[in-house]
């Protein structure tokens, strides 16, 4: 049953994506169709989540089972993990992406029990390949905040 549910979910999304992507502004560039990419990604998830959908069709569901059991601990680790992202996106424009993704990254990190050594090892590598491939491959503008 939550297949079903999730791949509904991801048609919407998908769809939603797909039509938003056409009002895109045409430009100049590498491609004269900016929104050619977010409709191949779009088209993706529509196509991924029917078969998801055909699937759970034919997958028999276990009687009694439930589609999703919410505990009252699942539920305030999504709300943490949901607010930690709010304040990641709140904190990137004062602080500037490296800190915030740092910080983000590392409580992040904590957050879903990876020990501190792990932690330590990959917040770093982590902030900085996001960086590189945003800022010098993609060209992608990134906030510098008040230290850089």
């Amino acid at each position: 049953m939550k297949d079903r549910i999730i791949s509904i979910i991801g048609l919407a999304f998908g769809i939603f994506v797909f039509v938003l992507a056409g009002g895109f502004a045409r430009e100049g560039g590498i491609t004269d169709n900016p929104a050619l990419y977010p409709r191949i990604l779009a088209g993706l998830v529509i196509g991924l989540s029917v078969l998801l959908f055909i699937q759970s069709l034919r997958k028999k569901d276990k009687p009694g089972e439930r589609a999703f059991d919410i505990t009252w601990q699942g539920a305030l680790n999504m709300l943490l993990g949901v607010g930690m992202l709010f304040l990641y996106v709140a904190a990137m424009p004062r602080a500037g992406f490296l800190i915030s993704t740092s910080v983000f990254t590392f409580t992040s990190l904590i957050f879903f029990n990876a020990s501190l050594k792990q932690t330590l090892i990959a917040f770093l590598p982590i902030t900085l390949t996001i960086y590189v491939v945003f800022y010098h491959f993609l060209n992608v503008p990134l906030p510098s905040g008040p230290w850089f």
